[in-house]
């Protein structure tokens, strides 16, 4: 039987009180110079979606890069370069309810829904770990001390929305007494990072090995079903394009620059040369950048 929790101590209710000040000043510091501004990242998302709403068809033709930038320039400004390469179609899906907004109005908007899935992620780590949830919003604040959360803050990234998925896909498989409903819900969460990102597929075989079944098999029903509705809407033609380009993920040379910090860009940048995005690598030995990734992705499997 579940006992009520206890009641707040006037120590908590200050220290609350004090995080929630701090994370409100952090972010009218960091947010707000950023809610009018036009980067990559966000830009890419708004068009990508817009393109969703108002003509379907046309979603084959942005992963061309000539072509996806005369739609930005065209959309929202010149003056930004972005591309929309081996992203699935489905990441239209992420700014679809804000597309009906001024650039400007929607990335605002989407900041605050950041911020407020930056929150809710660290709360549910925190019951996943069997902590108070209140020690996940004391440490909210801590997260603006971190660079790369301030720079997805800063280019309007989906990397706080994953992040979210992640912890809740991390509190489903923790929380105790394990249920069915618990296993719906991380399904839900693993199967949306797939098909909005491609993001977290190194958890698939984990889990199967794991003997995680029946997450797996809502993940799969989930991402199943979305691509399935997307083809009513798209067609078939951007599911084309996409898996051509797919298997191009790791030696795409526009990967190289420091914008995508993984593994993949790192050593690309150490040994790969390319004219426009690499003039100046340590060595040209592309092959080793290639051998290297898979053998720090194999690695990391293993030890997970």
């Amino acid at each position: 039987m579940n006992s009520s929790p206890a009641p707040w101590t006037k120590r908590q209710i200050i220290i609350t009180a004090a995080a929630i000040t701090l994370l409100i000043a952090l972010a009218w510091f960091y947010l707000r110079p950023h809610a009018r501004q036009v980067t990559h990242g966000f830009v890419a998302y708004y068009i990508v979606s817009h393109i969703l709403a108002f003509s379907p068809g046309d979603l084959a033709a942005a992963y061309d890069p000539t072509w996806f930038a005369a739609a930005v320039a065209r959309t929202v400004t010149p003056a930004v370069q972005e591309v929309f390469t081996v992203q699935p179609p489905t990441m239209s899906l992420l700014l679809l309810p804000l597309v009906w907004l001024p650039h400007d109005a929607a990335r605002a908007v989407w900041l605050g829904v950041s911020l407020l899935f930056m929150i809710a992620g660290l709360m549910l780590l925190a019951d996943a770990l069997a902590l108070p949830r209140r020690w996940g919003l004391w440490a909210a604040p801590l997260l603006f001390a971190f660079l790369p959360v301030r720079e997805v803050f800063r280019m309007g990234q989906a990397y706080l929305i994953l992040f979210f998925l992640l912890c809740l896909v991390f509190w489903s498989l923790l929380r105790q007494p394990r249920g069915r409903n618990a296993d719906l819900v991380g399904g839900l969460a693993l199967g949306l990072m797939a098909v909005l990102k491609t993001a977290a597929l190194w958890l698939w075989p984990l889990l199967l090995i794991g003997r995680q079944w029946r997450v797996v098999a809502w993940a799969a029903l989930t991402a199943g079903l979305v691509v399935l509705v997307s083809l009513l809407r798209i067609g078939l033609a951007p599911w084309q394009v996409y898996l051509d380009q797919l298997p191009r993920l790791a030696s795409m040379p526009e990967r190289s620059v420091t914008a995508y910090q993984t593994v993949t860009s790192l050593l690309l940048q150490l040994f790969a040369y390319d004219v426009r995005f690499n003039p100046a690598p340590a060595v040209q030995w592309p092959a080793l950048a290639a051998a290297l990734t898979l053998a720090v992705q194999l690695t990391t499997f293993g030890l997970t």
